[in-house]
C-alpha cells in the first residue's frame, strides 16, 4: 500500500525523486529527508506511512494477543489442575 502511495506521489511530483543513497543504518524519517535534498514533505510522508502500517496491521496485533492471552489461561489451568 505504501509503495503504491509513494509511487504516485512521485510522479505527481508531491514528493522529490531521490537524489542520494543514505546509510541503511540510518533513521528513516532522517533518511528520507536526506536522500530527497531535505525536502520535508518525504519526512512527513514517512510518518503517514507509518500510521498507515500501523492501521493495516494492528488487527493482526489484536488477534495475536488474544491467542496468547488464551493460550495463556489455559496453561494455568492445566497446571492448577494438575497441582490438585
Amino acid at each position: 500500500v505504501n509503495l503504491i502511495i509513494a509511487y504516485t506521489l512521485t510522479i505527481l511530483n508531491v514528493l522529490p525523486r531521490m537524489v542520494a543513497k543514505p546509510p541503511f543504518t540510518m533513521p528513516a524519517p532522517l533518511g528520507a529527508m536526506m536522500s530527497t535534498n531535505w525536502n520535508v514533505m518525504s519526512f512527513i510522508m514517512v510518518i503517514v506511512f507509518f500510521i498507515i502500517s500501523f492501521i493495516i496491521y494492528w488487527p493482526f496485533f489484536r488477534l495475536y494477543e488474544k491467542r496468547m492471552v488464551e493460550a495463556e489461561h489455559a496453561d494455568k489451568k492445566a497446571t492448577s489442575i494438575e497441582e490438585k
